[in-house]
Protein backbone atom coordinates (compact mmCIF):
# COMPACT_ATOMS: atom_id res chain seq x y z
CA UNK A 1 0.00 0.00 0.00
CA UNK A 2 1.29 2.98 -0.94
CA UNK A 3 2.23 6.00 1.26
CA UNK A 4 -0.22 8.15 0.21
CA UNK A 5 -3.00 6.22 -0.38
CA UNK A 6 -5.60 6.18 -3.18
CA UNK A 7 -9.38 5.16 -3.79
CA UNK A 8 -8.15 1.50 -4.64
CA UNK A 9 -6.33 1.62 -0.93
CA UNK A 10 -9.35 2.51 0.52
CA UNK A 11 -11.67 -0.32 -1.71
CA UNK A 12 -9.46 -2.58 -0.11
CA UNK A 13 -9.73 -1.70 3.38
CA UNK A 14 -14.08 -1.65 3.06
CA UNK A 15 -13.01 -4.98 2.00
CA UNK A 16 -11.51 -5.69 5.41
CA UNK A 17 -13.98 -6.49 8.49
CA UNK A 18 -14.41 -4.02 10.82
CA UNK A 19 -11.64 -3.34 13.60
CA UNK A 20 -11.07 -0.56 15.87
CA UNK A 21 -7.64 -0.42 13.71
CA UNK A 22 -9.68 -0.10 10.81
CA UNK A 23 -11.50 2.78 11.67
CA UNK A 24 -8.83 4.95 12.88
CA UNK A 25 -6.87 4.37 9.55
CA UNK A 26 -9.85 5.22 7.60
CA UNK A 27 -10.49 8.60 9.94
CA UNK A 28 -6.92 9.10 9.14
CA UNK A 29 -6.57 8.89 5.89
CA UNK A 30 -10.40 10.69 4.61
CA UNK A 31 -9.00 13.93 7.11
CA UNK A 32 -6.18 14.40 4.61
CA UNK A 33 -7.14 13.19 1.76
CA UNK A 34 -7.56 15.49 -1.24
CA UNK A 35 -10.23 17.94 -0.35
CA UNK A 36 -11.98 18.15 -3.61
CA UNK A 37 -11.73 14.24 -4.60
CA UNK A 38 -12.99 13.41 -0.69
CA UNK A 39 -15.99 15.90 -1.59
CA UNK A 40 -16.86 13.90 -5.03
CA UNK A 41 -16.09 10.82 -5.20
CA UNK A 42 -14.89 9.54 -1.34
CA UNK A 43 -17.39 10.63 0.98
CA UNK A 44 -20.46 9.23 -1.34
CA UNK A 45 -18.70 6.01 -1.71
CA UNK A 46 -18.17 5.89 1.55
CA UNK A 47 -22.19 6.73 2.45
CA UNK A 48 -23.11 3.79 0.39
CA UNK A 49 -20.69 1.09 1.72
CA UNK A 50 -20.28 2.15 5.75
CA UNK A 51 -24.17 1.43 6.55
CA UNK A 52 -22.69 -2.40 6.84
CA UNK A 53 -20.95 -1.48 9.94
CA UNK A 54 -22.75 -0.69 13.40
CA UNK A 55 -23.91 2.78 14.34
CA UNK A 56 -21.76 2.31 17.96
CA UNK A 57 -18.82 1.81 16.14
CA UNK A 58 -18.58 4.72 13.94
CA UNK A 59 -17.16 7.15 16.75
CA UNK A 60 -15.83 10.43 16.15
CA UNK A 61 -12.28 9.90 17.01
CA UNK A 62 -11.28 12.42 20.22
CA UNK A 63 -9.35 14.93 18.16
CA UNK A 64 -11.94 15.48 16.19
CA UNK A 65 -14.33 15.92 19.31
CA UNK A 66 -11.59 18.30 20.24
CA UNK A 67 -11.81 20.11 17.39
CA UNK A 68 -15.37 20.46 17.69
CA UNK A 69 -15.50 22.07 21.44
CA UNK A 70 -12.89 24.51 20.37
CA UNK A 71 -14.23 25.57 17.99
CA UNK A 72 -11.14 25.64 16.00
CA UNK A 73 -13.17 23.83 12.39
CA UNK A 74 -15.75 21.84 11.05
CA UNK A 75 -15.03 19.35 8.90
CA UNK A 76 -17.63 17.56 6.10
CA UNK A 77 -15.45 14.38 6.40
CA UNK A 78 -17.49 14.29 10.10
CA UNK A 79 -20.59 13.09 8.72
CA UNK A 80 -18.52 9.39 8.35
CA UNK A 81 -19.27 8.83 12.04
CA UNK A 82 -22.36 7.76 13.82
CA UNK A 83 -21.47 8.33 17.33
CA UNK A 84 -20.63 11.75 20.02
CA UNK A 85 -19.28 10.65 23.05
CA UNK A 86 -19.12 13.62 25.19
CA UNK A 87 -19.01 11.77 27.94
CA UNK A 88 -17.34 13.03 31.28
CA UNK A 89 -16.04 16.25 29.29
CA UNK A 90 -17.76 18.74 31.23
CA UNK A 91 -17.51 17.35 34.86
CA UNK A 92 -17.40 19.28 37.49
CA UNK A 93 -14.25 19.08 40.35
CA UNK A 94 -11.78 20.75 42.21
CA UNK A 95 -9.17 20.88 39.69
CA UNK A 96 -10.77 22.05 36.94
CA UNK A 97 -13.24 24.05 35.15
CA UNK A 98 -15.75 21.90 33.04
CA UNK A 99 -15.47 22.54 29.01
CA UNK A 100 -18.87 24.13 27.67
CA UNK A 101 -19.92 21.88 24.69
CA UNK A 102 -21.13 25.48 23.17
CA UNK A 103 -19.81 25.37 20.47
CA UNK A 104 -20.80 21.77 19.75
CA UNK A 105 -24.18 22.35 18.85
CA UNK A 106 -23.56 25.08 15.99
CA UNK A 107 -21.89 23.20 13.92
CA UNK A 108 -23.50 21.05 11.23
CA UNK A 109 -21.27 18.21 11.39
CA UNK A 110 -23.23 16.85 13.89
CA UNK A 111 -25.86 16.07 11.35
CA UNK A 112 -25.18 12.36 10.89
CA UNK A 113 -24.68 11.62 14.77
CA UNK A 114 -27.18 8.71 16.04
CA UNK A 115 -25.88 7.99 19.05
CA UNK A 116 -25.12 11.09 21.39
CA UNK A 117 -23.21 10.20 24.99
CA UNK A 118 -23.87 13.13 27.41
CA UNK A 119 -23.13 10.92 30.37
CA UNK A 120 -21.17 11.81 33.62
CA UNK A 121 -21.17 15.19 32.94
CA UNK A 122 -22.37 18.20 35.60
CA UNK A 123 -22.52 21.78 33.88
CA UNK A 124 -21.93 24.80 36.60
CA UNK A 125 -24.63 26.53 33.54
CA UNK A 126 -28.18 25.25 33.14
CA UNK A 127 -27.53 27.34 29.56
CA UNK A 128 -25.43 24.45 28.69
CA UNK A 129 -28.73 21.99 28.43
CA UNK A 130 -30.46 24.96 26.79
CA UNK A 131 -27.96 24.97 23.87
CA UNK A 132 -28.34 21.25 23.52
CA UNK A 133 -31.83 21.27 23.61
CA UNK A 134 -32.14 23.41 21.01
CA UNK A 135 -29.66 22.36 18.84
CA UNK A 136 -31.00 22.11 15.09
CA UNK A 137 -28.71 19.92 13.50
CA UNK A 138 -29.47 16.33 15.26
CA UNK A 139 -31.51 16.01 12.85
CA UNK A 140 -30.49 12.40 12.62
CA UNK A 141 -30.57 11.47 16.65
CA UNK A 142 -31.94 8.06 17.74
CA UNK A 143 -30.04 7.43 20.99
CA UNK A 144 -29.43 9.73 23.85
CA UNK A 145 -27.27 8.72 26.58
CA UNK A 146 -27.82 10.88 29.96
CA UNK A 147 -26.48 8.45 32.68
CA UNK A 148 -25.27 10.03 35.60
CA UNK A 149 -26.06 13.36 35.15
CA UNK A 150 -25.57 15.60 38.29
CA UNK A 151 -26.22 11.97 40.50
CA UNK A 152 -25.83 14.52 43.80
CA UNK A 153 -28.46 16.53 42.68
CA UNK A 154 -26.93 19.88 42.71
CA UNK A 155 -29.13 21.10 39.45
CA UNK A 156 -32.38 19.73 39.39
CA UNK A 157 -34.42 21.05 36.60
CA UNK A 158 -31.35 20.04 33.74
CA UNK A 159 -34.19 17.71 31.90
CA UNK A 160 -36.91 20.01 31.93
CA UNK A 161 -36.19 21.58 28.21
CA UNK A 162 -35.93 18.25 26.78
CA UNK A 163 -39.81 18.60 25.19
CA UNK A 164 -39.00 21.36 23.47
CA UNK A 165 -36.19 19.80 21.64
CA UNK A 166 -36.36 19.07 17.79
CA UNK A 167 -35.06 15.49 17.94
CA UNK A 168 -37.07 13.74 20.69
CA UNK A 169 -39.64 12.75 18.02
CA UNK A 170 -37.28 10.22 16.30
CA UNK A 171 -35.13 9.18 19.34
CA UNK A 172 -35.72 5.29 19.87
CA UNK A 173 -33.48 5.38 23.02
CA UNK A 174 -32.61 7.36 26.22
CA UNK A 175 -30.87 6.44 29.26
CA UNK A 176 -31.39 7.94 32.19
CA UNK A 177 -29.90 5.79 34.74
CA UNK A 178 -28.38 7.04 37.68
CA UNK A 179 -29.66 10.33 38.00
CA UNK A 180 -31.33 10.66 41.07
CA UNK A 181 -34.32 12.33 39.34
CA UNK A 182 -37.32 12.63 41.80
CA UNK A 183 -41.19 11.97 40.40
CA UNK A 184 -41.81 15.13 39.34
CA UNK A 185 -38.49 16.01 37.50
CA UNK A 186 -39.99 12.50 35.00
CA UNK A 187 -42.99 14.31 34.20
CA UNK A 188 -41.27 15.99 31.63
CA UNK A 189 -40.62 12.92 29.85
CA UNK A 190 -43.83 12.09 29.52
CA UNK A 191 -44.95 15.28 28.07
CA UNK A 192 -42.15 14.91 25.25
CA UNK A 193 -42.83 13.76 21.88
CA UNK A 194 -41.18 10.44 22.07
CA UNK A 195 -43.06 8.57 19.57
CA UNK A 196 -40.37 5.98 18.62
CA UNK A 197 -38.84 5.20 21.96
CA UNK A 198 -38.56 1.72 21.83
CA UNK A 199 -35.78 1.84 25.16
CA UNK A 200 -35.79 3.13 28.29
CA UNK A 201 -33.42 3.66 31.44
CA UNK A 202 -34.89 4.63 34.59
CA UNK A 203 -32.68 2.85 36.64
CA UNK A 204 -31.72 4.44 40.16
CA UNK A 205 -33.70 7.40 40.07
CA UNK A 206 -36.47 8.07 42.97
CA UNK A 207 -39.42 6.82 40.79
CA UNK A 208 -42.98 5.44 42.49
CA UNK A 209 -45.06 2.53 40.77
CA UNK A 210 -47.08 6.19 39.73
CA UNK A 211 -43.98 6.39 37.14
CA UNK A 212 -44.03 2.99 35.83
CA UNK A 213 -48.01 3.32 35.16
CA UNK A 214 -47.05 6.66 33.08
CA UNK A 215 -44.68 4.52 31.25
CA UNK A 216 -46.92 2.00 30.54
CA UNK A 217 -49.51 4.92 29.20
CA UNK A 218 -47.22 6.79 27.25
CA UNK A 219 -44.55 4.76 26.33
CA UNK A 220 -46.89 0.85 25.38
CA UNK A 221 -44.17 -0.01 22.42
CA UNK A 222 -41.19 -0.06 24.45
CA UNK A 223 -38.99 -2.91 24.26
CA UNK A 224 -36.43 -2.48 26.54
CA UNK A 225 -37.03 -1.75 29.97
CA UNK A 226 -33.96 -1.33 32.44
CA UNK A 227 -35.32 -0.74 36.68
CA UNK A 228 -32.86 -0.83 39.48
CA UNK A 229 -33.56 -0.18 43.30
CA UNK A 230 -37.53 0.63 42.83
CA UNK A 231 -38.69 -2.47 45.38
CA UNK A 232 -41.75 -4.68 44.24
CA UNK A 233 -41.85 -5.96 47.93
CA UNK A 234 -46.12 -6.57 48.70
CA UNK A 235 -46.50 -4.43 45.03
CA UNK A 236 -48.00 -5.85 41.69
CA UNK A 237 -45.34 -5.98 38.80
CA UNK A 238 -49.13 -5.16 36.83
CA UNK A 239 -47.73 -1.85 34.65
CA UNK A 240 -44.89 -3.37 33.78
CA UNK A 241 -46.53 -6.74 32.51
CA UNK A 242 -48.76 -4.50 30.39
CA UNK A 243 -45.68 -3.74 28.21
CA UNK A 244 -46.56 -6.57 26.08
CA UNK A 245 -43.75 -6.04 23.24
CA UNK A 246 -41.01 -5.97 25.76
CA UNK A 247 -37.87 -8.14 24.40
CA UNK A 248 -35.02 -7.25 27.17
CA UNK A 249 -35.97 -6.51 30.73
CA UNK A 250 -33.60 -5.59 33.64
CA UNK A 251 -34.84 -5.73 37.34
CA UNK A 252 -32.07 -4.93 39.32
CA UNK A 253 -32.48 -5.06 43.30
CA UNK A 254 -35.93 -5.23 42.92
CA UNK A 255 -37.08 -7.63 45.94
CA UNK A 256 -39.46 -10.14 43.89
CA UNK A 257 -40.98 -12.98 45.28
CA UNK A 258 -42.28 -16.01 43.67
CA UNK A 259 -45.59 -14.87 42.56
CA UNK A 260 -43.73 -11.63 40.50
CA UNK A 261 -41.52 -14.38 38.72
CA UNK A 262 -44.62 -16.56 38.32
CA UNK A 263 -46.33 -13.37 36.74
CA UNK A 264 -43.09 -12.45 34.57
CA UNK A 265 -43.16 -16.22 33.22
CA UNK A 266 -46.57 -16.02 32.04
CA UNK A 267 -46.63 -12.51 31.06
CA UNK A 268 -48.05 -11.55 27.42
CA UNK A 269 -44.21 -10.51 25.99
CA UNK A 270 -42.49 -13.54 28.02
CA UNK A 271 -42.42 -15.78 24.81
CA UNK A 272 -40.75 -13.19 22.77
CA UNK A 273 -38.21 -11.84 25.62
CA UNK A 274 -34.20 -12.68 24.84
CA UNK A 275 -32.78 -10.82 27.35
CA UNK A 276 -33.55 -11.02 31.01
CA UNK A 277 -31.67 -9.71 33.93
CA UNK A 278 -32.50 -10.15 37.77
CA UNK A 279 -29.11 -8.74 38.94
CA UNK A 280 -29.40 -8.30 43.16
CA UNK A 281 -32.86 -10.51 43.29
CA UNK A 282 -33.08 -13.41 45.48
CA UNK A 283 -33.13 -16.55 43.59
CA UNK A 284 -33.50 -19.69 45.43
CA UNK A 285 -35.37 -23.20 43.80
CA UNK A 286 -38.48 -22.56 44.53
CA UNK A 287 -37.92 -18.84 42.86
CA UNK A 288 -36.14 -20.51 40.16
CA UNK A 289 -39.04 -23.15 39.47
CA UNK A 290 -41.92 -20.89 38.76
CA UNK A 291 -39.37 -18.99 37.00
CA UNK A 292 -38.59 -21.22 34.20
CA UNK A 293 -40.77 -24.35 34.95
CA UNK A 294 -43.88 -21.78 34.66
CA UNK A 295 -42.43 -19.92 32.52
CA UNK A 296 -42.94 -19.33 29.09
CA UNK A 297 -39.53 -18.47 27.54
CA UNK A 298 -39.29 -19.55 23.96
CA UNK A 299 -36.96 -17.41 22.75
CA UNK A 300 -35.00 -16.26 25.70
CA UNK A 301 -30.73 -16.46 24.71
CA UNK A 302 -29.26 -13.78 27.30
CA UNK A 303 -29.84 -14.60 31.14
CA UNK A 304 -28.38 -12.67 34.23
CA UNK A 305 -28.79 -14.20 37.65
CA UNK A 306 -26.01 -12.43 39.98
CA UNK A 307 -25.92 -11.32 43.19
CA UNK A 308 -29.01 -13.83 43.63
CA UNK A 309 -27.73 -16.44 46.36
CA UNK A 310 -28.32 -18.72 43.46
CA UNK A 311 -26.55 -22.22 43.88
CA UNK A 312 -26.62 -25.52 42.84
CA UNK A 313 -30.18 -26.45 43.59
CA UNK A 314 -31.66 -23.26 41.78
CA UNK A 315 -29.44 -24.32 38.86
CA UNK A 316 -30.47 -27.67 38.63
CA UNK A 317 -33.70 -26.34 38.22
CA UNK A 318 -33.10 -23.99 35.34
CA UNK A 319 -31.27 -27.11 33.87
CA UNK A 320 -35.11 -29.02 33.78
CA UNK A 321 -36.37 -26.46 32.32
CA UNK A 322 -37.44 -26.30 28.44
CA UNK A 323 -35.39 -23.08 28.12
CA UNK A 324 -31.99 -24.13 29.09
CA UNK A 325 -30.98 -25.29 25.74
CA UNK A 326 -31.47 -22.34 23.86
CA UNK A 327 -29.54 -19.85 26.21
CA UNK A 328 -26.32 -18.33 24.71
CA UNK A 329 -25.12 -15.67 27.55
CA UNK A 330 -25.57 -16.99 31.11
CA UNK A 331 -24.21 -14.41 34.09
CA UNK A 332 -24.21 -16.51 37.30
CA UNK A 333 -21.45 -14.45 38.71
CA UNK A 334 -21.11 -13.39 42.55
CA UNK A 335 -23.94 -16.41 43.28
CA UNK A 336 -22.95 -19.10 46.31
CA UNK A 337 -22.44 -21.67 43.33
CA UNK A 338 -19.52 -24.48 44.45
CA UNK A 339 -17.50 -27.35 42.64
CA UNK A 340 -21.01 -29.18 42.96
CA UNK A 341 -22.74 -26.60 40.71
CA UNK A 342 -19.52 -26.70 38.23
CA UNK A 343 -20.24 -30.87 37.94
CA UNK A 344 -23.95 -30.48 37.16
CA UNK A 345 -22.74 -27.86 34.57
CA UNK A 346 -20.42 -30.48 32.65
CA UNK A 347 -22.48 -33.16 33.17
CA UNK A 348 -25.82 -31.35 31.45
CA UNK A 349 -26.47 -31.83 28.24
CA UNK A 350 -29.00 -28.77 28.38
CA UNK A 351 -26.63 -26.49 27.28
CA UNK A 352 -25.23 -26.90 23.54
CA UNK A 353 -25.98 -23.40 22.78
CA UNK A 354 -23.87 -21.92 25.46
CA UNK A 355 -21.48 -19.39 23.87
CA UNK A 356 -20.31 -17.34 27.04
CA UNK A 357 -20.66 -18.24 30.89
CA UNK A 358 -19.92 -16.42 33.95
CA UNK A 359 -18.84 -17.78 37.02
CA UNK A 360 -16.76 -14.75 38.63
CA UNK A 361 -16.60 -15.22 42.13
CA UNK A 362 -18.24 -17.49 43.23
CA UNK A 363 -16.70 -20.10 45.92
CA UNK A 364 -15.62 -22.61 44.03
CA UNK A 365 -12.05 -24.38 44.78
CA UNK A 366 -8.89 -24.68 42.40
CA UNK A 367 -10.19 -28.15 41.46
CA UNK A 368 -13.75 -27.08 40.40
CA UNK A 369 -12.15 -24.38 38.27
CA UNK A 370 -9.71 -26.73 36.34
CA UNK A 371 -12.17 -28.98 35.86
CA UNK A 372 -14.36 -26.35 33.88
CA UNK A 373 -11.42 -25.25 31.69
CA UNK A 374 -10.66 -28.15 30.93
CA UNK A 375 -13.99 -29.38 29.38
CA UNK A 376 -13.65 -28.69 25.66
CA UNK A 377 -17.55 -27.05 25.69
CA UNK A 378 -17.57 -25.33 28.76
CA UNK A 379 -13.30 -24.21 29.06
CA UNK A 380 -12.85 -21.82 26.09
CA UNK A 381 -16.64 -19.93 27.14
CA UNK A 382 -16.08 -19.87 31.19
CA UNK A 383 -15.06 -16.65 32.74
CA UNK A 384 -14.39 -18.11 36.59
CA UNK A 385 -11.91 -17.83 39.14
Amino acid sequence: MSATPDFGDLRSLMNEPYSRQIWDQLCDWIEHWDPDDREGRVLPYLDGHLHQWLDEERFVPPRWVKQLIDASSEHTYMSIARFLSLRGHARTDRWSTPETLFNVWNFSSVNAITILDMSHNTFESMDEWKYLYACEHLSSLEDLRLAYIDPAHDAPGWLEGLENAAFTKQLRALDLGSCQLEEEELEVLFRCDCSSLRSLDLSNNNITFNTLKKTREVFPDLDALTLANLSFEKQSIEPILALSRLKKLSISRGELDHAHYEALGTAPFAQNLTHLSLWGNKVGRNAAFYLFEKGNYASLRELEICVAQFNHVALEEFLKSAHADKIEVLKLNNNMLTDKAIDILIESDRLKNLKSLNLLNNPTTSEGVKRIKEDPHLGPITLIR
